[in-house]
């Protein structure tokens, strides 16, 4: 049985699935490329897609994550820029599904955008109004917080002691009812993007945009709901103020927040300036390596962005491909051989159960990779005493392979990307063989030649592999080019 922390509840309650599995997150505001903060939700949650939807559990899951696509931000990045609104979103949009594909994380089943949900959003706020929620003044449409007695739940609050946050301070002006009534509708200012719609020209506010899409794709009430924490409140409380006035019913079972990703103990964020961009933490680090360095610290837990950080992440990671990688060569050199090693086929046949077990309590990475780990020097120590036989080698690689369909690490390369793997990577030592040669060298005329035939070699990379090799301070990367 999976149990998950309900941040509704506040407790660990366990999940049971009637017949598939309904989730949505909050996706970005399309303005800027996202940062490490921003793709630690979009990972963790892409693990526990993983894992209810692999194998073991084999669980249906449909999977919404929302785009927005108008925004202030959007409007103000298109002013400073003298262009279209959706042409910054369609921008963003595309760098957003990019940098997490280079982070392993795998698409939504739905990616719905707000400006393609406009009539669902429409219709969504005259529910409100309909039924006493909202009012209309001046082209702008409000929810009447007070009305709805469950508000404040999500996060632990009473209307009359409500915080703002810094993503939306709310204005208090004459014509609202109430300071904390957030808008629904806004009436358009000036050329901003706009609508046609029941109040006049304008456009959805922040919050409405995943009551109207989540109801559409998931319908009135769903499984999980997720997001990070910044997003409790006001965000998820405002979506639950929206959606169970109109249904009457829960928006969601559960509701998960992953914790900050924080720089010397401070929030990741664009306002402080403090950020890394996931576009700029590629250029020294793999997109697997970031993505293992967010599973090493529980989701409900901040964890601190710091090279050290990175280059143990990095370090680990490259302890456990290695000995795969160093399986891989033996299963493909190994002479056909049956005999079954009796004591390590009971040690084997245990390790993928007890490397899962954690994510079944609130999807627990951190021991999961302690897990993986100590699997890791289990064996290495085990070939340190005697040689594998076929069988416990391929036994070894399918448990390996089995655990990254969940953690989504590229732990096992297909038979073809573990010989090109292997290839470059003669390459590339060749290459820093010639290097350091002449680095050494005060011969002037050797020193060039050899710098020279170290180029020829990266050109060989190209024209032999597809691949790109690329000179880091954190040693040289390679990626394929063949599909560029």
């Amino acid at each position: 049985m999976v149990k998950i922390y309900n941040s509704l509840t506040r407790k660990m309650e366990p999940l049971f699935i009637r017949d598939k599995l309904r989730m949505y997150t909050c996706g970005p505001t399309v303005y800027n490329y996202i940062h490490i903060g921003n793709a630690r939700m979009a990972v963790f949650f892409d693990v526990v897609r993983r894992y209810l939807g692999g194998e073991l559990h084999r669980i249906e899951i449909d999977y919404v994550q929302n785009i927005t696509d108008v925004d202030d931000k959007i409007i103000q990045a298109a002013k400073e820029l003298n262009v279209p609104e959706m042409e910054i979103a369609d921008k963003y949009t595309k760098a957003y599904n990019e940098d997490l594909a280079s982070l392993l994380v795998r698409p939504p089943t739905k990616q719905p955008r707000v400006s393609e949900h406009i009539p669902q959003i429409i219709s969504f706020i005259e529910g409100l109004i309909e039924k006493g929620y909202a009012y209309e003044v001046k082209g702008d449409v409000y929810y009447r917080v007070k009305k709805f007695t469950e508000y404040g739940k999500l996060s632990n609050q009473t209307v009359d002691s409500l915080q703002h946050t810094e993503r939306e301070v709310v204005h208090m002006v004459d014509y609202k009812e109430c300071e904390h009534d957030f808008a629904l509708w806004k009436a358009q200012k000036a050329d901003e993007i706009a609508w046609e719609s029941p109040w006049g020209k304008g456009r959805p506010g922040w919050h409405i945009e995943c009551s109207a899409m989540s109801k559409e794709y998931l319908g009135e009430s769903f499984d999980i709901h997720g997001g990070g924490m910044d997003l409790c409140f006001p965000h998820h409380e405002n979506e639950i103020a929206q959606s169970e006035a109109l249904s009457g019913r829960p928006l969601a079972r559960f509701w998960m927040h992953n914790n900050y990703v924080t720089v010397e103990g401070q929030k990741m964020s664009k306002s402080l300036g403090n950020f890394t961009t996931v576009r700029d933490a590629l250029k020294d680090y793999k997109g697997e390596e970031i993505r293992y360095f967010f599973l090493t610290v529980n989701y409900r837990n901040p964890i601190d962005y710091s090279q050290d950080a990175l280059e143990q992440a990095k370090k680990e990671l490259a302890k456990i491909q290695t000995l795969v990688s160093n399986l891989q060569f033996l299963k493909s050199n190994l002479p056909v051989d049956y005999t079954v090693q009796t004591d390590f086929e009971e040690m084997n046949s245990k390790a993928l159960s007890r490397i899962l077990q954690p994510l079944r309590h609130d999807f627990d990475t951190s021991n999961t990779l302690s897990e993986l780990l100590s699997y890791v020097k289990t064996i290495n120590q085990w070939l340190d005493k005697e040689p594998l036989t076929l069988p416990s080698i391929t036994a070894s690689l399918n448990v390996f392979q089995r655990v990254d369909k969940v953690l989504g690490l590229n732990l096992v390369s297909s038979d073809e990307d573990f010989q090109l793997e292997r290839s470059v990577q003669v390459l590339i030592q060749q290459r820093e063989d010639l290097r350091k040669r002449a680095g050494e060298t005060s011969d002037l005329v050797e020193k060039r030649m050899l710098f020279q035939h170290a180029d020829k070699l990266r050109e060989e990379a190209i024209q032999l592999f597809n691949v790109l090799l690329e000179d880091t301070p954190n040693g040289v990367r390679w990626k394929n080019i063949k599909n560029k």
